[in-house]
């Protein structure tokens, strides 16, 4: 019984933190703090990172990503249509740790 009650809590907290960071993401591209992402929001974070990163932008593939992310198809994004971050993986433009010599 105390492993099926350990394993729902840290199901819980697992589920709690992935909300938390997909609600993190919207954050960082919803320009007017309405709570949500909007297409043009969502585009212009987009091309932002593009812009960034040296890539070329192209509008009509992002909106059809925003389309396939928009799961009920209200006109915007909400912090449970935006996938959190894997662990471990690391933030855009990060760059790598040197790796150290133990001997």
């Amino acid at each position: 019984m105390k492993y099926i009650l350990a394993g729902t809590v840290a199901a819980v907290a697992l589920m709690a933190f992935q909300t938390q960071a997909a609600e993190k993401k919207a954050r960082g591209m919803d320009a007017d703090s309405d709570g949500k992402v909007s297409a043009i929001e969502f585009c212009a974070a987009r091309e932002k990172m593009a812009e960034k990163t040296g890539k070329e932008f192209d509008k009509a593939a992002v909106e059809k990503q925003f389309a396939a992310k928009d799961k009920n198809k209200d006109g915007f994004l909400s912090g449970d249509e935006l996938p959190a971050k894997k662990p471990g993986a690391k933030k855009e433009g990060a760059k790598k740790k040197p790796v150290q010599d133990d001997e």
